[in-house]
């Protein structure tokens, strides 16, 4: 999957906020169309920092990608998300 500058400035963003707030034990939530494997959980709660547990939930509609919902934050990479935003540009136009 191509990683798009939106989704580099999106996730710069939000790990900045993590890191200010990195002794808060939060519950993160990563949707992806199929079970992540344990090394992919433990890389991703390495990557987070601080206090997480994280809950994978499985949304077959995404067909590849993740979207990561961490409180009000959430970062859309799935390829569902980026069809939307394709679509939603040719509507604008």
């Amino acid at each position: 999957m191509k990683v798009t500058p939106a989704i580099k400035r999106d996730l710069k963003s939000y790990l900045l906020k993590r890191i200010k707030n990195k002794d808060e034990h939060r519950v993160v939530e990563i949707q992806t169309p199929f079970p992540m494997s344990l090394s992919e959980q433990k890389f991703l709660k390495n990557y987070l920092s601080g206090k997480v547990d994280l809950k994978n939930t499985i949304n077959p509609e995404l067909l590849g990608g993740f979207v990561l919902v961490d409180g009000s934050e959430k970062i859309d990479a799935s390829i569902a998300g980026q069809l939307d935003e394709i679509v939603n540009s040719l509507i604008a136009e």
